[in-house]
């Protein structure tokens, strides 16, 4: 069993419309571990896409099998990357005013 450690940590907003990024420690990791939570507010509608910038390429949509990650503020879902990173960031659509998601990154050590 791998043993996993913090890699980042960051907020979502509603107010951000643009990009909001989190910069990853670790970034030789070859997995990467994402949880999001509900801080605060009360999540009606929305989208939110991933993208990623390896920590040798350029930023890059998150896909999992062959499909645009897009997190529903509504119903969170943890999901994983499988290469290494230098960031990931979020670009929040059409969400309710007042929500704040917590993202917790860890990766295997």
């Amino acid at each position: 069993m791998a043993t996993l450690i913090h890699a980042g940590k960051g907020t979502i907003t509603s107010a951000g419309g643009s990009a909001q990024a989190i910069q990853l420690k670790n970034v030789l990791s070859s997995r990467y571990f994402v949880s999001l939570k509900l801080l605060s507010g009360t999540p009606l509608a929305g989208t939110t896409t991933v993208f990623c910038t390896p920590s040798a390429g350029t930023r890059e949509q998150v896909t999992s099998d062959g499909s645009a990650i897009n997190i529903n503020p509504t119903a969170l879902a943890a999901f994983d990357i499988g290469f290494p990173l230098s960031s990931i960031d979020f670009t929040p659509t059409s969400w309710t005013a007042d929500v704040v998601v917590e993202v917790t990154v860890f990766c295997e050590a």
